[in-house]
């Protein structure tokens, strides 16, 4: 893990807020939550949250309520100010109701991980290694406690009401993707904060115990008048076929609705967060075409002050494409973007933020796999086209890209050499191209009753005589790997596609243009 706060997230509320109160130079987040989840540190760190509950009776003013669920998790995007490198500090007033397991405070995300956090007991970062310090007491339920973490360089510090309570070496600049940083909770492993969470700060420079103490006595913002959100937008609806155009009925504030942040996901019932957020538009309606695939959107209306309002219903748009079988973006999900409910699991594997688009699956050439059950849609007939763009490590060997198992074989097969499949007998075709190493190249082959072709770059580079239908039984449909055979991928898998049909060269020169949802 890395270094944390007792993380819950935030209220549904991207906001401004007013100045910090005077405090120590390197002050890159501030949050006072006073009715809103708004950064006072200028820095323009807003966070947003599904259902915000302010409780009256703060360290300082109000606090934010969390609930130990990700509905009150507080969402703030990624931004340079946020990844402190050599030096930090973490801090935060607390109450909790539970003290038990993992409580977040902050979280600093990354893909698959952290790169900073603090907890109620344990602060961590992740530069070369893995960083961590433990206050082996727990905090007291129902009582106020200041918690805080600072790193020099040298040594991570951790410390309950102004003073030191443990500390451990530590070296190297944090390490960072693109992740958000949650409050409250986490999105990588849940870990939520159940109590109350004020006065939170991150520094990027290391304070003196001196300057944790000045911050325990010093509220972030100064004393302001009751300002209530927007409302929640009217009924949203989407309609359109390539393109999504949703439109929605006006809040109402009392300073006036300023904006409306539009929000699209790929998972049903989703919370509004930084990384869902697409657009920020002033009226009441927006466009935009989409990769093929199920999206789900909701808008967040935000006045002039910056707060934020309820979301809206969620309303759902289906782009489809003819012949598409099972698709795969991999974006930090394994959902099928064809809308035909193949999606799967994935083994001895992880995400990476170095795909062809977006996100991709980085595979060790082992025994690591994405694989989902059998499904109808995947049992190709008379013909079929198996794409998706590859960056290997390593060649030798056979390296399966795409795999559709059955007893004692493969009923068809795409690998970064050629391709197969099995009717009365096995028939094949071999490309002549080795792939480059470290390398994006699309991979295809298209099966049209007669003919089995292979394509790199969207290129046909090879073709053979062929004829029959593939033979399908329960097996498995598997990216990546085919433990059977004991064959597996070595490097980047990312968009890949299935058809029922054969692709023309132009449509598959088309799929490498457009990525997956």
């Amino acid at each position: 893990m890395l270094v944390g706060l007792c993380t819950a997230l935030l209220s549904a509320i991207v906001t401004t807020a007013p100045p910090a109160a005077a405090s120590a130079d390197g002050l890159v987040a501030a949050y006072g939550f006073d009715g809103s989840p708004g950064d006072s540190s200028g820095n323009g760190n807003h966070g947003i949250t599904l259902s915000p509950t302010w409780e009256q009776a703060g360290k300082f003013g109000q606090a934010l309520s969390l609930n130990g669920s990700h509905s009150t998790v507080v969402s703030v995007p990624d931004s340079p100010s946020l990844r402190v490198s050599g030096a930090f500090t973490l801090e935060a007033w607390v109450r909790p109701d539970d003290v038990e397991g993992w409580r977040t405070i902050l979280l600093k995300q990354r893909s698959g991980g952290l790169s900073y956090a603090l907890y109620a007991h344990s602060s961590w970062f992740v530069s070369d290694g893995e960083n961590s310090v433990t206050d082996e007491d727990r905090l007291p339920v129902d009582t106020w406690s200041h918690v805080a973490s600072t790193y020099d360089g040298e040594d991570l510090r951790f410390y309950v009401n102004g003073t030191l309570i443990a500390s451990s070496p530590a070296a190297g600049s944090v390490t960072y993707g693109n992740g958000e940083l949650s409050i409250g909770g986490n999105w990588v492993w849940g870990e939520y904060f159940t109590g109350l969470l004020d006065e939170l700060r991150i520094y990027d420079v290391a304070l003196t115990a001196a300057q944790i103490q000045s911050d325990m006595t010093t509220p972030i913002n100064e004393e302001t008048g009751p300002d209530d959100p927007p409302s929640a937008p009217g009924t949203l609806t989407v309609t359109g076929a390539d393109s999504a155009t949703l439109q929605w009925g006006a809040a109402s504030d009392d300073h006036g609705v300023a904006s409306y942040e539009v929000h699209r996901s790929v998972w049903r019932d989703f919370v509004p967060r930084a990384n869902t957020r697409v657009a920020l538009v002033t009226g009441t309606t927006y466009t935009e075409l989409l990769a093929v695939g199920t999206h789900y959107y909701r808008v967040v209306p935000r006045d002039t002050t910056g707060k934020a309002g309820p979301p809206s219903n969620q309303a759902i748009f289906t782009r489809s494409q003819q012949g598409l079988a099972a698709a795969y973006g991999l974006n930090d999900h394994m959902f099928d973007a064809s809308g035909h409910d193949n999606s799967g699991q994935l083994y001895y594997c992880d995400f990476t933020d170095t795909g062809r688009f977006g996100q991709s699956i980085a595979f060790d050439g082992t025994n690591s796999l994405f694989s989902t059950w059998d499904n109808p849609f995947v049992r190709t007939t008379d013909a079929f086209t198996l794409e998706a763009w590859v960056r290997p490590s390593e060649l030798s060997g056979s390296r399966p890209i795409i795999t559709k198992a059955r007893a004692n074989g493969q009923s068809y097969a795409l690998y970064t050499d050629g391709a197969r499949f099995t009717s009365d007998t096995e028939k094949s075709v071999a490309s002549p191209v080795t792939l480059p190493l470290d390398t994006w190249s699309h991979v295809a082959a298209t099966y049209d009753g007669a003919t089995l072709r292979f394509y790199v770059n969207g290129e046909e580079v090879a073709s053979a005589p062929a004829s029959g239908k593939p033979i399908f039984d329960s097996g498995l449909f598997r990216v990546g790997g085919d433990p059977v055979r004991n064959e597996h991928f070595a490097g980047l898998i990312d968009e890949v596609r299935v058809y029922n049909i054969a692709l023309t060269p132009a449509r598959v020169q088309s799929d490498m243009t457009i990525p997956l949802a």
